[in-house]
């Protein structure tokens, strides 16, 4: 459904220059240039924007959803009948252009603000019965974005929650299970079909007919027996149909036999069957965050859940296919991290922890752990996919969050991984999002217990780290805002009163001299009048870091922010005039324009919080001209909000 700006309230935060030319070009190309477009787009590089600002384009790609998906206007997809089929994408190109739609749409609502502006969830519940896997699979990120982000999707109305919890519940069913003799490892390890039973490859699908009322049923069972599905010619929506024209079968039933026809057609095929165990894991880990099923998480541990997943993660395989099946086993158990609901006895947790062994530095996850960072930052090679490793890093970071798993990562070793990762010397945008990540799991470690000559180590190496960072922000911002008005009347260059009687500041106005940090360009020597006519050039050309940079440094100023108070840390961190975090505090504050709120706001906090922790140290605090340039920010830069 089309959104409509009249019933929305309008954002009031500014856009973001590189979001309005996306928007721009997405709102107006033609389907080949958006398709083109959307190719190009593999990560987010266009900053924090609300979803507000996206509806021109949402509402196109509503619109070519629309078309795709074919619903009547009565939206049959809530009606008691037989269940809305949604048909093939006959045209390739349509097909890969709906592919990318909802690959966009996923990485939009993963860095935008007012998720619930998204008016299209219909669509993405009627893909959930196509044919095409990679469609099923792509409906699912997005709904499992929403789900992991926000509230969203608990709070759809009460018939489009009712229509996505039947297909979710009958997606995350087991292909195979304890019953069958094969679970999970195995059906992603063996792909001769000689190793399975012919019950595989076929549906026993057994049902009580309804009556005229609810409560009332027919005394007999109905059995539905298709033999070697992989035989037919026809796709799975055409074997339903056929069958609906003999069997009354209730709505909710009709798609636990769709999917049963669709796995049972495709076990065959070795890509296909990890297409539907994908699938089977990404509806689990949605289930899971949205609690729509009671004790969902409680029967599915009971059933042997978390080793299953564990087991999975052993496998010995690079594979992509396989590795995109250990990236949906880290999130199964991230998200059952999150919902664990009883801190103190942390059983799912536990049962994590014994599972994965993470207290042993030789365990599967350490191991894990130190292969990939050891060929990562030593060979400068990404043994795996950026979207596993990322997905591993967020399990890393939810670990943390616990004091329990937080001790047995201590244990094993991950704070000295950690730390090869963000010594790690790379400005790719791609590699700094897991040097942020790296450092948002240390900010958390480092709360517990560690040594003194730890802790020191881990300091040093965050400092060396900003500098990196800031060294390469500093070329394309290089100026800094002077310790005193630049709007001032000139003053003299001594500290004798004048014939008034009142002191004036050693400082000069006519010369603002900016010293970067080890930068290859000169030292810069500025007046105000070319400050100002800097300021001018950075407005007009929009110039800003680079998200997944500015993410990084803010994860640094967190911690750093946080430390200063922990005696574990060094002294410099408690004195901010003879910290090597000052002249980065100055670089930041005085280019609110480039660095944007999100990192003003943690730098100026640094400096409001040791004055009021500190008040002693505001006068030597003044002397080094900080709050001189928080004051000139504030005075002649554009607010920041």
């Amino acid at each position: 459904m089309k959104i409509d700006k009249i019933k929305l309230k309008r954002s009031v935060n500014d856009l973001p220059q590189s979001c309005r030319d996306v928007i721009q070009l997405f709102k107006s190309c033609p389907d080949q240039v958006l398709l083109a477009e959307l190719k190009n787009t593999i990560t987010w590089n266009f900053g924090k924007s609300e979803l507000y600002h996206w509806i021109d384009v949402l509402n196109r790609f509503d619109q070519i959803l629309s078309e795709c998906t074919q619903l009547p206007p009565e939206n049959p997809l809530y009606e008691p009948e037989n269940i809305y089929l949604v048909p093939d994408i006959a045209d390739p190109q349509k097909r890969e252009l709906v592919l990318q739609i909802l690959s966009f749409t996923a990485l939009l609502i993963e860095n935008a603000n007012a998720r619930h502006t998204y008016y299209s969830m219909e669509h993405l519940i009627a893909l959930l019965t196509s044919n095409d896997l990679d469609v099923v699979l792509a409906s699912l990120n997005v709904i499992f974005v929403f789900s992991k982000r926000c509230h969203y999707i608990s709070r759809l109305p009460t018939s489009q929650r009712n229509a996505l919890t039947n297909r979710l519940v009958h997606l995350a069913e087991s292909m195979g299970g304890k019953e069958s003799g094969f679970g999970l490892c195995k059906l992603s390890k063996i792909h001769d079909m000689q190793h399975f039973p012919a019950s595989a490859t076929s549906v026993h699908f057994e049902f009580a007919l309804q009556g005229a009322s609810e409560d009332e049923f027919v005394d007999n069972n109905q059995t539905i027996q298709l033999d070697n599905l992989y035989n037919f010619t026809e796709n799975p929506q055409q074997i339903l149909q056929h069958v609906l024209k003999t069997y009354t079968i209730s709505r909710q039933k009709q798609f636990h036999l769709l999917y049963r026809i669709q796995r049972a057609m495709h076990f065959p095929n070795f890509n296909k069957r990890c297409q539907c165990i994908e699938a089977q894991l990404m509806a689990k880990s949605i289930l899971i965050y949205s609690a729509f099923v009671p004790d969902f998480i409680q029967t599915s541990v009971e059933q042997g859940l978390i080793e299953e997943l564990v087991e999975q993660l052993e496998v010995d395989s690079d594979d992509d296919v396989i590795m995109k099946l250990k990236a949906a086993c880290f999130r199964n158990l991230t998200a059952l991290l999150q919902q664990e609901r009883e801190p103190r006895s942390c059983p799912i947790i536990n049962k994590i922890i014994s599972a994965l062994d993470c207290q042993n530095y030789y365990g599967i996850l350490a191991s894990l752990v130190r292969k990939i960072i050891k060929t990562m930052t030593e060979m400068n090679v990404l043994l795996y996919s950026q979207a596993f490793i990322t997905t591993l890093f967020s399990f890393l970071y939810h670990m943390a969050i616990n004091e329990t798993s937080a001790t047995a990562l201590i244990a094993s070793g991950h704070i000295e991984f950690l730390i090869q990762v963000i010594s790690w010397k790379t400005d790719n945008p791609l590699n700094v999002s897991l040097v942020t990540r790296a450092v948002r799991v240390i900010d958390l470690l480092s709360t517990l217990d560690i040594q003194p000559t730890q802790a020191k180590s881990i300091c040093d190496m965050l400092f060396e780290r900003l500098e990196m960072e800031m060294k390469i922000c500093r070329r394309d911002a290089p100026y800094e805002l002077p310790a005193v008005n630049p709007k001032d009347p000139e003053v003299k260059g001594d500290n004798s009163p004048d014939k008034d009687g009142d002191n004036k500041s050693t400082e000069s106005k006519d010369i603002v001299k900016v010293e970067p940090m080890d930068l290859e360009e000169p030292q810069c020597t500025v007046t105000p009048e070319q400050l100002q006519q800097h300021l001018l050039e950075m407005r007009q050309s929009n110039l800003q870091c680079l998200p997944q940079r500015s993410a990084l440094i803010k994860s640094l100023l967190n911690f750093f922010k946080k430390a200063a108070s922990d005696l574990f840390f060094p002294e410099t961190l408690r004195n901010l005039c003879e910290s090597p975090l000052l002249p980065h505090l100055k670089h930041i504050i005085s280019n609110v324009e480039y660095y944007g709120p999100t990192l003003y706001l943690p730098a100026t906090e640094i400096v409001t919080n040791h004055i009021l922790n500190e008040p002693s140290h505001l006068t030597p605090l003044q002397m080094t001209g900080l709050p001189g340039v928080v004051l000139n920010s504030l005075l002649f830069k554009p607010v920041c909000y």
